[in-house]
């Protein structure tokens, strides 16, 4: 069926939908008409309007997740030392000592075989010396 809506737009309205309304739900033939220009958005109601009014001001958090159980805890890190970055700390250690004694600052040793940390009067800032010797290449 063929309606044409007040602003001149024609719109075809499958009969289906018609002889639906007036048989399921007791209907007339405007009412069922009316039902299906209203469901699919050809005619303005203000009481819809004013409830997708309010709906616009509602935030809607996307992206909830469902919650895991925590992993277990993992085993601490192991550091292997070999003997030529034990040897380049040994070096460098006494290198800081040497230079915070000529300036009258301090060494102090935060991690044996890995961080150095060197105070110095002259700045209020530290400096911390971290010896990291990286992973062989992949092969």
């Amino acid at each position: 069926m063929k309606y044409t809506l007040d602003t001149g737009k024609v719109i075809t309205i499958p009969d289906e939908e018609i002889t639906k309304g007036i048989e399921l739900l007791g209907l007339s033939r405007d009412e069922s008409i009316q039902m299906y220009l209203d469901d699919n958005g050809y005619t303005v109601n203000d009481e819809q309007s004013e409830l997708n009014e309010l709906a616009s001001l509602v935030k809607i958090e996307h992206g909830a997740k469902e919650v895991k159980a925590r992993k277990k805890p993992s085993a601490p890190r192991t550091y292997v030392n070999s003997d030529e970055k034990n040897m380049v700390y040994e070096r460098i250690k006494e290198c800081v000592q040497t230079i915070a004694n000529d300036n009258g600052g301090s060494a102090e040793v935060l991690k044996d075989g890995k961080l150095l940390l060197l105070k110095l009067p002259t700045t209020n800032r530290p400096i911390k010396i971290d010896i990291i010797q990286a992973r062989p290449p992949k092969s």
